[in-house]
């Protein structure tokens, strides 16, 4: 195998993993980092889709931290 096999295994293999967060992020995670999109249209979360398959190492994170916590409600009255 050469150089060039491994570094294109290597990404199919990141974008692989990705597609298949992604597809758990969005549909069960997403408003656990951002209780803002708990409601979010398909549509929203569609648009979300290729950013999150790209970052998806940090999010993975970000969704590991906030597992332990109930996301609060999004109340824009206590900001005024």
């Amino acid at each position: 195998m050469n150089p060039a096999e491994i570094i294109l295994l290597a990404l199919a293999s990141y974008l692989a993993l990705g597609v298949a967060f992604a597809a758990c992020f969005v549909a069960f995670g997403l408003h656990r980092v951002d209780s803002a999109a708990t409601h979010a249209p398909l549509g929203v979360r569609l648009i979300i889709f290729p950013g999150v398959v790209a970052l998806w190492p940090w999010l993975a994170l970000r969704w590991k931290r906030s597992r332990g916590t109930d996301p609060a409600p999004h109340d824009r009255s206590a900001a005024s």
